[in-house]
């Protein structure tokens, strides 16, 4: 590569910060993220790398059927 050595999948990088994020947005509370928009990559990610992510909840709403999330 033009990094001069192997980089992890970007959509295996989205799948591990998605996968961080679920027990700490949705247990209890909701049954999925409904949307996820504006997902960077500022750098490539490398085998053994730490990956930290943020997220920020733009808005939520009231679930009708499931009234207990």
């Amino acid at each position: 590569t033009r990094w001069q050595r192997p980089i992890v999948n970007p959509l295996i990088t989205l799948s591990i910060v998605i996968g961080m994020h679920v027990p700490d947005m949705t247990a209890g509370t909701t049954h999925g993220n409904l949307g996820m928009t504006d997902m960077e990559y500022p750098v490539p990610v490398y085998p053994g790398d730490t990956i930290r992510s943020r997220t920020t909840i733009a808005e939520k709403r009231e679930s009708k059927s499931y009234p207990d999330c």
